[in-house]
């Protein structure tokens, strides 16, 4: 497994190594960090983010999960959360900008990728395989009722690259989807298939426990 320390600072490198990003913040790529949660100065992200200067992105890991897809593969599935705070200046990037920049710009780096489809790891597959989503969060910073607002844009996981030995060529990757009735249904995890079903109002549940065992009978009980 990567440390996911190791891809939460790929992260930062990557995205401060988008121009129009960095130029949308207002020029500053210094205010795109990395919540670094154990050190001494990063020991409360609702803080972190409260403070979290205009024109600026704070990327946090929030977790990892283990995974089993078609083929036997175990993959580790890292989650992290972009923290968005706009530069608020009249002639400056919207909230929206910033969300369509985070998926649509393209990093220096040699690549043809947008970071939709950029491997942030080389390790691991990009973020299409889980399709990003963003909300606004709003808190009251003071008594008189004044407000901040920042968005939260979710990559929903990192998805660790791993493949049974000598079956490299033949593993296919699938997630298992629930529709808003209830029906459990297993697709390729592409953002082809996965596009339609997230906007029917589909989303991703665990593999469903076996059911077909057969149970004892007496007789084996007995034996």
């Amino acid at each position: 497994m990567i440390n996911p320390k190791t891809i939460l600072g790929e992260w930062v490198t990557v995205l401060q190594s988008c121009p129009d990003l960095a130029a949308a913040l207002g020029g500053n790529g210094d205010n795109i960090r990395a919540f670094m949660e154990g050190l001494a100065t990063d020991n409360n992200l609702r803080l972190a983010i409260l403070q979290m200067p205009t024109g600026s992105i704070l990327v946090a890991w929030n977790g990892t999960t283990a995974r089993r897809l078609t083929g036997g593969a175990l993959h580790f599935a890292h989650r992290f959360s972009i923290y968005l705070r706009a530069p608020e200046q009249s002639s400056t990037a919207t909230y929206a900008d910033l969300f369509w920049l985070s998926v649509s710009a393209i990093p220096t780096a040699p690549s043809w990728a947008s970071l939709l489809h950029f491997q942030i790891d080389p390790d691991c597959y990009p973020m299409d395989m889980d399709l990003p989503s963003a909300h606004r969060n709003t808190v009251v910073v003071s008594a008189d009722g004044t407000t901040l607002d920042y968005f939260a844009k979710f990559k929903q996981r990192s998805w660790r690259k791993a493949t049974p030995e000598g079956n490299e060529e033949n593993v296919l990757d699938w997630v298992f989807m629930q529709s808003p009735e209830g029906e459990v249904r297993e697709v390729e995890a592409t953002a082809a298939a996965l596009t339609p079903l997230t906007v029917a109002g589909w989303h991703q549940v665990p593999a469903p426990v076996a059911t077909n065992q057969k149970p004892p009978t007496a007789t084996e009980e007995e034996k």
